[in-house]
């Protein structure tokens, strides 16, 4: 991933990690932040659908450190927008 990229992501998903405690409430506040920032409307609802059947599946429950969560969350996100930038 491109140095600029990373750190856009970085900086834009912080205040959502700094201050959620459960792996689902870090996807609430990203999924807000999706919605009221992205670009594209469409693919930011199409995303958090696509991340609320995951977390009702508990597929995220398994990623107990920052980083692992945060890359499955790029990958899941990506496979939506096509946007490189979440991987």
């Amino acid at each position: 991933m491109n140095k600029r990229y990373k750190l856009i992501f970085i900086l834009f998903f912080t205040p959502a990690l700094i201050f959620a405690q459960t792996n689902n409430e870090v996807i609430k506040q990203i999924q807000k932040l999706m919605v009221e920032n992205y670009v594209f409307l469409d693919k930011a609802h199409e995303v958090n659908s696509h991340l609320d059947k995951l977390m009702a599946e508990k597929y995220f429950d398994a990623y107990e450190t920052e980083e692992e969560l945060a890359k499955a969350l790029g990958q899941e996100m990506q496979k939506i927008t096509k946007d490189t930038f979440f991987i």
